[in-house]
Order: C-alpha cells, then structure tokens, then sequence
C-alpha cells in the first residue's frame, strides 16, 4: 500500500491513529461537543419550557453509540451543528418535518438529510428577506421563514426536478 504523507493521520504514531479513527467513540465525543457549545445552562433552560421540549433533549442526550439517535446526534455535527448550538430547536424543528412528512423519516434519504440541514439552519428563526405584503406587516409568521413550508418546497422541486442533480448527493 501507498504512503500518502499529506494525510494528517500518518503524522501520529499508530495506536494514536487507531483511536482517532475508531468510531467507537463518536457519540461520546459527540456528546461532549454539545455538552460545550450549547452549556448545560442552555439546554436546561430550552427543557425547561415544557415537556416536550425536555424530552427532545433527553432523547438526544440519552443516545449511546450503538443507537440511531447516536448516530442523528453525530450526523447533527458532522454537518456543523446547529446555528448558534441551539440544538433543542433543532431537534423540534427535525421530529415536526419528519412527523408531518413520511419521506423525511427514512434515514440517511435525500428528505431525512434535507429535514436535518433545515432543522439545523433553523435553530435560530431567520428573517424573511423578501416578506410578503399583508394587512399585518409586523406579524411573525410574515417576518420569519417557516421551517416546514421550506422543506416542503425543497421536497416539491426535488421531486418535480427542479434542483440541480447533485441536490441528492449532498449532505
């Protein structure tokens, strides 16, 4: 076999190189990342709004490394996380896609993959930069983009062709 010596890997002495690319460890370390970015004091107060909202929180904590929540939890950060690690959002966000949409729940699928990015970038609302007009400019739902409403839209044009080919290749 080759030697590939810009691999950052060949630089550590084998048993460090073992470890580091075990996956045994990831939902523990993916764990820890969350631990850090999003502080106990942040998701504490996100579960602390309601029931609902600590069991989001308990069940991604609560995964292990042989679990699909694990493997969500990792695939959240591999995906660099949610905005503003505000992963009790997120999460909330993701469950009500893939609740409301059957595609969506098939793991690793083109719409459980766009679930996840919308449920991520939505942790923090974003603003409408093109509100429509309405009797209530200053309403919410005509500020904020609807999370939803954009996967649905994305799944319609991904279906009906209308994105790039390489749309279902991204992750």
């Amino acid at each position: 076999s080759s030697n590939n010596n810009n691999d950052p890997l060949n630089t550590f002495p084998p048993a460090i190189n073992a470890f580091l690319t075990n996956q045994k460890y990831d939902t523990k370390f993916a764990k820890f990342v969350v631990l850090t970015t999003a502080t106990p004091k942040s998701l504490a107060s996100y579960a602390a709004r309601g029931a609902t909202e600590a069991a989001l929180l308990t069940s991604l904590l609560d995964a292990d490394d042989d679990d699909k929540t694990g493997d969500l939890l990792v695939r959240m950060l591999v995906a660099d996380g949610p905005t503003a690690a505000q992963y009790g959002p997120a999460m909330a966000i993701y469950t009500a896609i893939q609740r409301r949409c059957e595609n969506a729940r098939v793991v690793g699928s083109v719409y459980e993959r766009l679930a996840l990015a919308i449920g991520l970038e939505h942790a923090v609302p974003i603003e409408q930069s093109n509100p429509k007009s309405s009797s209530s400019p200053s309403s919410p739902s005509n500020r904020i983009v609807d999370p939803m409403t954009r996967y649905l839209h994305y799944e319609s044009a991904y279906e009906n062709g209308e994105l790039d080919p390489s749309f279902a290749n991204l992750t």
